[in-house]
């Protein structure tokens, strides 16, 4: 039985008058038999629950798909930016709702968050110390970094955040957007990278220790550090993609140094990722500094081996590119697109919109492309953890976290391939394990309806 309900102003009236034509059918309810008037409540407990339902309700719908692992809510508005633990065991993201949060990764899909307000303003940009105690963010209004120290304490045998304090907060040296904000793996630079072309090192007190006022790039659109702390790469309007080194510039001075830490901070140029035809949006690195993956909405995806003579002058070399198959939805999104590359660089992942494609790097081919991640807008963000088995994306108000499904068909392949020519296959134990790992591969795949690779 469907029930439909007038104007708010006329529900009161209409119960008045449900009661009153209650109160007149009161002889005939007595003659009712048991199961009648049992039926009749069940009516009336369903029509008193509908009263206040409306047909344009705002409410979300829960997202489904056989890739799709689960979603990280409590933010209520757009989610901006995230980054992960140098353990991988947290996430942190913030949002323009002015809160930043931190969600346990180690047992998912189920997980656990704490919360941390932005006093008067909302972060832009986030990422972790590489000792995992505390969070740096850019602050939208104010345009300044801001250190929270995080506080921990012992509860029903695990270690939790009990409170953050803002320990620090850098001077103010962009006037314009954020766009790149890191802090190097040994801990000795802060990188922060503005939309105007400015590109700027810090060390852990907040002082400038290095500044590029222009990049050359027209306008900056991303900037990472490497994750051995070598290079800095920024992307922009300009189709070629720039790379500094931080520090010593030649083997002697870093062989000398091996046993200290350096202080300098220099930047100086490396080379140049070249062979796009548009703008640049989104760059990222490979867990061993050897790859670099690239995305351009002119003209898709390219992957990148770095790890050349780049001081005798030898340039990096082209591995692998790929184009999109379907154009921008609208020229509003133009410019929003990002790529993450798995950490065996097996996998890139790129988002087109609110699109979200999986492509196999050795043949540049896309298996599969995931329709509408978000309804309300483009994704913000997108990272693979440290494990490589999950991809995160943001984007709305919801932090979705899908199987690296390609990664798995890919690893059932190559282990099909050792057997097969005896690569890599020693003794029976490892024959075995491998066996193992493509036992469990298979059984995933099954256990969401995927087919695997022939």
């Amino acid at each position: 039985v469907k029930y439909y309900t007038e104007p708010e102003q006329q529900e009161t009236t209409e119960i008045d008058d449900k009661k009153k034509a209650g109160d007149r059918r009161g002889s005939a309810n007595e003659s009712r038999t048991p199961q009648q008037n049992l039926i009749q409540q069940h009516l009336v407990q369903n029509l008193n629950r509908n009263m206040h339902w409306r047909p344009n309700s705002n409410k979300p719908g829960i997202y489904t798909d056989p890739w799709h692992l689960t979603s990280l809510k409590g933010h209520t508005a757009r989610i901006r930016d995230m980054d992960f633990s140098s353990n991988g065991k947290f996430l942190a993201t913030c949002a323009e709702d002015r809160t930043v949060f931190v969600w346990s990764l180690t047992s998912l899909p189920a997980t656990r968050s704490f919360r941390i307000n932005v006093p008067y303003d909302h972060a832009t940009k986030i990422c972790w110390s590489p000792d995992n105690k505390a969070l740096l963010v850019h602050t939208h209004q104010e345009s300044t970094v801001m250190v929270f120290k995080l506080d921990k304490c012992k509860k029903d045998k695990e270690s939790w955040f009990s409170g953050a304090t803002n320990s620090l907060t850098f001077p103010k040296v962009f006037d314009s957007e954020c766009v790149g904000l890191q802090i190097s793996s040994d801990g000795r630079h802060v990188m922060s990278c503005s939309k105007d072309g400015k590109l700027i090192l810090f060390d852990t007190k907040g002082n400038v220790t290095q500044k590029i006022d222009d990049t050359g790039l027209g306008s900056n659109h991303c900037a990472r550090l490497s994750p051995n702390a070598k290079f800095v790469i920024v992307c922009g309007f300009s189709p070629d993609v720039k790379v500094w080194t931080i520090g010593e510039d030649n083997e002697k001075a870093s062989t000398k140094q091996s046993s200290q830490t350096s202080t300098d901070s220099t930047l100086r140029r490396a080379f140049e990722l070249t062979g796009h035809s548009g703008s640049v949006c989104d760059v990222a690195f490979e867990m061993q500094t050897l790859r670099v993956a690239s995305v351009s909405r002119a003209d898709g995806w390219r992957l990148y081996d770095i790890d050349v003579k780049y001081k005798k002058g030898q340039s990096p070399i082209l591995l692998k590119k790929a184009s999109f198959e379907k154009p921008a939805e609208s020229a509003a999104e133009e410019e929003i697109s990002h790529v993450a590359l798995s950490p065996d660089s097996n996998v890139i992942c790129v988002s087109l919109g609110s699109d979200l494609m999986f492509y196999e790097t050795e043949g540049g081919t896309l298996d599969r492309c995931i329709e509408k991640v978000y309804t309300t807008g483009p994704i913000t963000g997108l990272k693979f953890d440290s494990t490589g088995k999950y991809v995160f994306c943001t984007g709305d108000k919801h932090v979705r976290v899908f199987h690296n499904v390609t990664g798995y068909k890919i690893e059932i392949r190559e282990n099909l391939n050792k057997l097969k020519h005896n690569t890599g296959v020693s003794n029976s134990a490892t024959t075995e394990r491998i066996s193992k790992t493509i036992e469990t591969s298979r059984k995933f795949l099954e256990s969401i309806g995927e087919p695997e690779w022939k």
